[in-house]
Formats: C-alpha cells, sequence, structure tokens
C-alpha cells in the first residue's frame, strides 16, 4: 500500500487546503517541519520515510502564476517521486518536467487528445457526489474512457472533504475501481491508519494523505506498519 503524503502550494509556500475551497486555504501549519517552505517540507516527508510526493499548485489550477521552479527544486533535491497537478489544460507534445504531470478532470477540457498515457497520472475530481469535468463527461463516460488507457496512476478526489478528517469515501473508490478495471490512488478525508486499511481492503492501490499527517496521527511508526 502506497502512502503518499501532500503538499498544496498556493503564493508559494504549502498551506492547508480545505473541502476544496481555495479563498480560505490558510499557511500550513505541521507537526512534520517548522515553517511553510515547499522543499523543507519535501525533506522532512523523505527524512520520515516517504517515498512519494502528491503536489497541487494551486496558483496553476487557478490560473495564477504557476510555481513550477518550486515543484522542480523538490524534484531535483530529493529522491521524492514527484507527481504534481499543475492545471493542464492541453497535453504538450513531449514532456518538459523533471516530474510526472496530472492531468485533472477539473482541467483538461479535450481529453481525446491524451496520447501517451503512461507518461501522465490522470486525476478523477469529484465534488456534491458529481464529476468535475472540463470535457462535460460524466463520470459514466469518464471511467469507461479511463478502462482503455495506460495511466501510470489513477487518483480519486472527494473534494468535499479535502482536509475535514471527515473519513474515506469507500463507495467511490469501490465503484470507480470496478468501472476502470484497476486500483486507484485515493485522496481526501483520510484521519487514521484505520482509514487506510479500509482503504487497502477497497482495494485502493494508494492514499494521499495530508492532514493526518500533519497533525502527527500518521507518522513514521504508523507507516511501517501498514
Amino acid at each position: 500500500m502506497r502512502i503518499i503524503p501532500v503538499l498544496d502550494v498556493m503564493g508559494g509556500i504549502a498551506v492547508h487546503a480545505k473541502k476544496g475551497d481555495r479563498s480560505q486555504y490558510m499557511p500550513l501549519e505541521t507537526v512534520v517541519c517548522s515553517g511553510c517552505d515547499p522543499l523543507k517540507l519535501a525533506k522532512a516527508y523523505e527524512e520520515r520515510g516517504f517515498e512519494e510526493i502528491y503536489i497541487a499548485d494551486l496558483d496553476a489550477i487557478t490560473g495564477v502564476r504557476p510555481n513550477i521552479k518550486k515543484i522542480n527544486e523538490i524534484a531535483s533535491n530529493t529522491n521524492l517521486k514527484v507527481m504534481a497537478d499543475i492545471g493542464l489544460k492541453r497535453v504538450p507534445e513531449y514532456m518538459v518536467w523533471d516530474f510526472s504531470p496530472i492531468i485533472s478532470s477539473e482541467s483538461l477540457a479535450n481529453i481525446s487528445h491524451v496520447v501517451n498515457h503512461e507518461e501522465y497520472v490522470f486525476s478523477i475530481d469529484t465534488k456534491g457526489g458529481s464529476l468535475i469535468s472540463a470535457c462535460g463527461f460524466s463520470l459514466g463516460e469518464l471511467t469507461d474512457w479511463l478502462r482503455k488507457t495506460s495511466f501510470k496512476d489513477i487518483i480519486v478526489l472527494d473534494l468535499d472533504i479535502v482536509g475535514t478528517n471527515a473519513g474515506p469515501n469507500l463507495e467511490l473508490v469501490k465503484k470507480i475501481s470496478e468501472r476502470i478495471g484497476r486500483g486507484v490512488v485515493y485522496g481526501c478525508g483520510i484521519r487514521d491508519v484505520k482509514d487506510i486499511r479500509k482503504l487497502k481492503d477497497a482495494d485502493a492501490e494508494g492514499v494521499l494523505v495530508g492532514s493526518a499527517i500533519h497533525s502527527g496521527k500518521i507518522g513514521e511508526k504508523e507507516l511501517h506498519s501498514i
């Protein structure tokens, strides 16, 4: 089971995400390290035994100046495998980053143009029980398409419960995994190790964890117990 720590970047610093309301995000407070410098936090994750990191560039996603330099610094100065959502609205003809870019249903307007699936991660973004889709697909249409692809990973996000400690949406995980015929990486609402084990039983192959790490509920001891 892959446990992947989350780093949300906005205005060049790490912030605390909650319920997908980006106007309310505040500078991150965490037991992992002092301050909210993205590179410092990433290095602290690595020191605690994590091997991967999920980065959401909230500025890029909302159309503000992206934090690509910050993300590249993390990719270059740690051994972490980096996946990053930089709000891609179109797919470049060739790879130009040192990290795995995420294509999200929220940002990409024409997913039929995506080729070389194996170079990208795909994120299924949901809110209020519905797919957030820039291309107009329903959740059923999207999962039918994803079943035919070979993305590195497929992430499932329920933005209603980001940063809320509400517990994972196990029903959503099971439904999407069954429809696409493979395990997913799930993020949002993870409270503790028990939630991670429930997701493992639901055939998730990985979890994105933020708040539970920053509060100290999931640390090195818990990481090695799974």
